[in-house]
């Protein structure tokens, strides 16, 4: 959740490609606004001087640069690395866009580090400054494994057990997955340990962290009030939350906005998130940690993966319904859909046969492992978290393509591929592969990875959930998505 250097490890890299170093010499950081940045970091923690580096830090990376305590915390992080780097070099750019820069660092000692660094522009235009800074480990790209094409299902089953018992062996992945053909299930299998406490293992009625992919519940909650006519996509939040704080934003951005995240809403895992984590168990207790954050582009203008739109989707969910949020999901798609081990934790973040999220830096399979009880959401929401069980999750999709949750054209409103160019439609991530549309949706974050496939036309349902780092996840991913479009 930190954004800071030492903190952020959990990084699932979209792009991997690398620009090789040549004749033994620094690459040259380009002229970009994240390259302008990475400069300034890279000057800052390599100096060791602690006037140089405060400096950077109020200028470029403190969420409130009049916050002492925060400048000094940053500050220390990045003195910190220098001094247990001994100095480092820059050998390759990894990914290198606009907005985002990955480099591979290497420290005095031999130890080999990406750090990531992402910008947004500031609200008065006036510049950029930091939106996430992170150092792990370097590690190998894992190679996907080859699949053959046109598995027959029992084939897959077979296929699917022998690698998903390699990589559990080798403690590669421990969760549960799940996948279904026309409504039978192909293959169910759970690996690994749920909680290390008392040593239960998981099974395939294991509950697991949903993180992101609970979004799908708030856009089929918001298609359903579409339906029923009280919510139109295109218009404006006032509309439905005229008391909302920010009141040139919600006259500006729209239903849509949110769900395609392009509202200009970020993110709101900041400093205030983390002092107040246990006390966000509503939905509008989340309000004030975003609701004065400055927008860096007008609302529809470019796309922003946002967890706070999604929270004002919820909002709106409960202003138009008279219900709670998480009321409304339960009686108008946990219900009807037939989920019964699906739903939102206590206050102490919990649940009997839920599984605990388990992290390692760097998201490898070297070095200690960690639980994720005390950094994650507490409760969950409309913007992610929860839990539930790969066969509540099919259910979900059955339901969903069934047409028991909203009608067959309004889900194909809503899975659509959207213009920003992000494989993004309202409140599904939507894709082809190998001609076949797919939407569903995943979460990644420390100690828990999860992804929901669906293939409407081939009538297959994939389901993963892992109470381990993303990395581990992505490529039993990558393996499930090929097998059930290959064909």
């Amino acid at each position: 959740m930190n954004r800071h250097v030492t903190t952020c490890f959990a990084l699932i890299l979209l792009a991997t490609s690398a620009r090789a170093q040549t004749s033994g010499q620094e690459p040259v950081i380009p002229d970009t606004p994240a390259g302008r940045l990475v400069r300034e970091w890279l000057r800052a923690a390599a100096s060791g001087d602690t006037a140089l580096v405060l400096e950077y830090v109020r200028r470029y990376e403190a969420q409130n640069p009049a916050d002492s305590n925060e400048v000094r915390e940053i500050a220390g992080q990045i003195l910190g690395f220098k001094e247990r780097s001994g100095g480092f070099t820059v050998k390759q750019i990894l990914h290198d866009q606009p907005e985002e820069m990955v480099l591979l660092l290497r420290t005095v000692q031999g130890r080999a580090l990406r750090l990531r660094y992402g910008v947004e522009q500031t609200g008065d235009g006036g510049g950029y400054r930091a939106s996430a800074v992170g150092l792990r480990p370097d590690e190998p790209e894992e190679r996907p494994e080859s699949v053959p094409p046109r598995l027959s299902d029992e084939a897959m089953a077979r296929l699917l057990g022998e690698r998903l018992d390699a990589r559990a062996a080798g403690d590669h992945f421990s969760g549960a997955l799940l996948v279904a053909h026309d409504g039978r299930p192909v293959f169910r299998a759970a690996y690994g340990i749920a909680d290390r406490r008392t040593g239960a293992r998981n099974t395939v009625d294991t509950k697991f962290t949903l993180a992101s992919m609970g979004k799908v519940f708030t856009a089929v909650a918001i298609a359903r009030l579409v339906e029923q006519g009280k919510v139109v996509l295109d218009s404006p939040i006032v509309r439905y939350l005229p008391d909302y704080p920010n009141a040139d934003f919600a006259r500006h951005a729209t239903v849509r906005h949110l769900l395609s995240h392009t509202s200009g809403l970020g993110s709101y895992w900041n400093r205030l998130y983390e002092e107040r984590r246990t006390t966000l168990t509503t939905i509008a207790s989340h309000l004030p940690l975003f609701v004065n954050d400055p927008l860096p582009f007008a609302p529809g203008t470019r796309f922003r993966y946002s967890n706070a739109g999604f929270q004002v989707l919820g909002l709106i969910v409960e202003r138009v319904s008279g219900q709670s949020y998480y009321d409304f999901v339960r009686d108008h798609i946990f219900a009807p859909a037939g989920m019964t081990n699906t739903g939102y934790y206590g206050s102490d973040g919990e649940v009997a046969g839920g599984a605990v999220g388990y992290t390692r830096d760097g998201g490898g399979p070297a070095g200690a492992l960690r639980d994720n009880l005390g950094g994650r959401e507490l409760r969950g929401g409309a913007a992610g978290g929860g839990y539930s069980t790969v066969e509540d999750l099919r259910r979900f999709a059955e339901a969903l393509t069934g047409g028991r949750l909203i009608r067959a054209e309004t889900l194909k409103q809503f899975t659509a591929p959207g213009d920003n160019r992000n494989g993004y439609g309202l409140g599904f991530v939507t894709e082809t592969y190998h001609g076949h549309r797919t939407f569903g949706h995943s979460g990644g974050a420390p100690g828990m990875g999860t992804n929901l496939i669906i293939v409407p036309d081939l009538g297959y349902v994939a389901v993963v959930l892992t109470n381990y780092d993303p990395p581990l996840m992505r490529p039993v991913n990558e393996m499930l998505r090929n097998m059930v479009t290959s064909r």
